[in-house]
């Protein structure tokens, strides 16, 4: 019968069985948070900035945003009402507004 022993040293895992060591890692079992920034793409940055548009051009008349949602955003990009939330937050996003500025700057560069 084999047993499976794990040991913590010095933030390090030895584990191991009563045949041999079978592997040594490092870090905290599991509890590790990844800290990566997700790259965002010029498409995603343009898609985000004609939505918030549509939304500014439509929210001052009053009308509600599922109502905002249904007239004038679904049938051009044909996304629900969760992704719209969604991309009205990521537009206070530092690193989806750089992009749109990076992308306007660009395009003013243009001839």
């Amino acid at each position: 019968m084999r047993h499976l022993i794990a040991l913590y040293c010095k933030n390090k895992y030895f584990c191991g069985s009563n045949k041999g060591l079978l592997f040594v890692f490092q870090g905290n079992m599991g509890t590790q948070r990844k800290n990566r920034q997700k790259i965002v793409g010029m498409s995603y940055a343009f898609r985000v900035a004609d939505i918030i548009s549509i939304y500014d051009m439509h929210a001052r008349s009053g009308l509600s945003n599922r109502e905002i949602l249904r007239r004038y955003i679904w049938p051009k990009y044909h996304i629900c009402e969760k992704t719209f939330y969604n991309i009205i937050n990521a537009s206070a996003d530092e690193r989806i507004l750089n992009r749109v500025e990076e992308a306007q700057r660009q395009l003013s560069l243009s001839f």
